[in-house]
This record gives structure tokens, sequence and C-alpha cells, in this order.
């Protein structure tokens, strides 16, 4: 693990998966997610650690939210949303979500399923801050997610209530 960047996808996958059997991977987390490149090795990282230890995330997902470097920051989005949106889920965190997303294509995306996945869990909490501030994330989330699934989840008058298109434009 300490070989580092490595030269192919295929190593940086095998580092990720290897993280994510540590029993404390946030050292490991930190010194590799600066050569992370791509979204498929970033979204590999999942620690089972963290399912048990989501008090050893709080001081990090700061961290990670702020970083510079776009895969640290999707993964910080990523981390949010698996271990933070049921019985760890604070208001807070949507905001501090929507802060950190930048300008790259790949951070977008994540926060999209973020606050898609939010909606479908924590509704009430979600569509007030997406009314508030970031009503473009749930356009760019029912792109995302197709349109099957949102009229599926949400009845078409909801949507519409809340001056939202539940098809593409392409298929209207």
């Amino acid at each position: 693990l300490a070989a580092m960047p490595h030269r192919f996808y295929e190593e940086d996958y095998l580092h990720a998966i290897l993280i994510c059997d540590l029993k404390d991977p946030i050292k490991e987390l930190d010194k590799f997610l600066p050569y992370v490149d791509n979204w498929a090795v970033c979204d590999a990282l999942s620690p089972k650690a963290f399912f048990n230890c989501s008090d050893l995330l709080h001081d990090r997902i700061p961290v990670w939210l702020n970083s510079e470097h776009p895969y640290t920051v999707r993964f910080g989005i990523g981390v949010m949303m698996k271990y933070f949106l049921d019985q760890n889920f604070s208001p807070d965190q949507l905001f501090s979500v929507a802060a950190a997303v930048t300008e790259d294509y790949y951070v977008k995306m994540m926060a999209a399923w973020y606050f898609a996945t939010a909606l479908a869990k924590q509704y009430e909490n979600a569509v007030k801050i997406l009314e508030e501030q970031c009503l473009q994330f749930l356009q760019t989330s029912l792109r995302l997610c197709g349109t099957m699934l949102w009229t599926a989840v949400f009845p078409k008058t909801q949507l519409q209530n809340h001056g939202l298109t539940i098809l593409p434009t392409h298929m209207k």
C-alpha cells in the first residue's frame, strides 16, 4: 500500500479494496485519496469499519468536503450518503454537502446522487434545502435517476408543485 502513485488503474482499484478491509482505514485513506483520479476507484472506497464507527468520521468529513481534490470531495459526499442519511442524520449535513459542491462534473454527479437519496430517506429536510437553496440539484437528480423512479416515488403533482418537470426535455 505504500508505493504510490500506482501505474495502472487496476492497482488503484485493488488498493481501494484493501483499504476497505482495514480496521482503522483513516490514515490509509488520507494517503491514498490524493492519488484517486477516477470515479470508479473513488466509489469503490467503502470501508467496512465505517459502518460501526461513524464517530471516526466526524473529524474527517469536513476535511474531505473542503478538499481541492475533486475525488476527495466526491468521496466525502459519498460517505455522507452511505453513513449519515439514516440514524446518524442531521439536517445540517445537507448544507455541508451543498457547500462542498464544485464545478467538477463528478462532484456534481455525486451531489445529485446524494440529494436524490436524501429525498428518498429524509424527504422533509431534503426538499426544504432544495426549495431554499439548491433546486438545481433536484433537476440534476431527476435526470440522473430517470423518470420511472421519480414518478414511482413522488406523485407528478407533488413535483409540479415545486415547479419541476418529470420528463427530460428531449422526451416532451
